[in-house]
């Protein structure tokens, strides 16, 4: 599973994807994840990356832990 088309609703509530983000984002918790619900998870980096609300070297951590947990996801 590729966490560009993977939907922030599956990610936050299947995948423990608030843990994710507490460790390499913790800024983006403070926002209600539900809005972005309906949002691929690539368009949330997208979008959080146009607007530089996290240092890039943050965004490319929280990418990083995406990949492990959604490729951890696709053995199960």
């Amino acid at each position: 599973m590729d966490y560009k088309t993977l939907s922030v609703k599956t990610f936050i509530e299947d995948m423990n994807g608030k843990e994710v983000m507490m460790k390499t984002v913790p800024s983006l918790t403070k926002y209600p994840l539900k809005l972005f619900y309906k949002k691929t998870v690539g368009d949330i980096v997208d979008l959080v990356r146009s607007k530089k609300l996290v240092p890039e070297d943050a965004i490319q951590a929280f990418i990083k832990d995406c990949l492990l947990y959604t490729s951890d996801a696709a053995d199960d």
